[in-house]
């Protein structure tokens, strides 16, 4: 997924950096915003589970990243 396509992704979900981030369990907003400019990549896993939420209803992929995050919180 090109960092054109996680910005579009973020954008049709309506979700910051930061969910985004908490989700997929990395430490601040900097490392999306560093797929978003292109000057890093996203692993593999992560990659994988962008296009498994891009492909989703939207409602869907929201409720998948709300969910996430929360089980972020609970594991501090």
């Amino acid at each position: 997924m090109s960092a054109k396509e996680v910005i579009k992704l973020r954008d049709k979900l309506q979700v910051s950096q930061e969910e985004l981030s908490d989700a997929f369990g990395l430490s601040g907003r900097n490392a999306i915003s560093r797929w978003e400019t292109g000057r890093r990549k996203p692993s593999e896993l992560a990659r994988r589970l962008l296009c498994l939420l891009n492909d989703l209803p939207v409602g869907e992929a929201k409720a998948i990243i709300r969910r996430l995050g929360q089980y972020k919180l609970k594991r501090r």
